[in-house]
């Protein structure tokens, strides 16, 4: 079997998971925005992989239009190093609970780095830390958001995707 691995990325974390993923699987790896739909249809599977921007992921409405939900696994790359919570509200703000349920999830705890953001996200993100520090008591989420703007952080690693791998190596027969 022949597999693909797209990314959407913004920061470079998504990319470095699409790389690792790539190399595990042998799978040739393509930035999306670089990627035709006759390409994508070539293949016995897709993993798409974006980050996340306020709970959602881009591009992946694209590809459940050109690909069935048994060859697309889709994952999720984000700041957060809780995944149990994040991947629910990305699925959710995603597509439709429907069409989620059709699809592989999986969430890769990415980083996050709020300096690399120009323009409206920088704005958005002064904005929110404004809002934050005014807070009398912060949830663990907010509190979380916080430290994410205040302390930049970086979560890539290999560990994170063996439970992606594993799947896509029984579902697809691969070794």
């Amino acid at each position: 079997m022949n597999g693909l691995v797209i990314y959407y990325s913004k920061n470079g974390h998504t990319k470095t998971y699409a790389e690792m993923i790539g190399t595990k699987l042998e799978c040739d790896v393509k930035d999306i925005r670089k990627t035709s739909k006759k390409e994508l249809t070539k293949y016995d599977f897709v993993v798409f992989g974006s980050g996340v921007y306020i709970y959602k992921i881009k591009k992946v409405k694209k590809l459940m239009n050109i690909i069935s939900p048994d060859k697309l696994v889709i994952y999720a790359c984000g700041g957060s190093n809780n995944g149990e919570a994040m991947l629910p509200l990305v699925k959710e703000h995603s597509m439709t609970k429907e069409q989620s349920q059709q699809y592989s999830w999986f969430y890769l705890p990415g980083g996050m780095d709020v300096s690399l953001y120009k323009g409206i996200m920088s704005f958005v993100f002064k904005m929110m830390k404004r809002m934050l520090e005014k807070k009398e008591t912060l949830t663990p989420d907010e509190q979380g958001l916080l430290d994410g703007i205040n302390h930049p952080a970086f979560y890539v690693a290999e560990e994170h995707i063996d439970s992606l791998v594993q799947h896509i190596q029984k579902t697809y027969g691969l070794k």
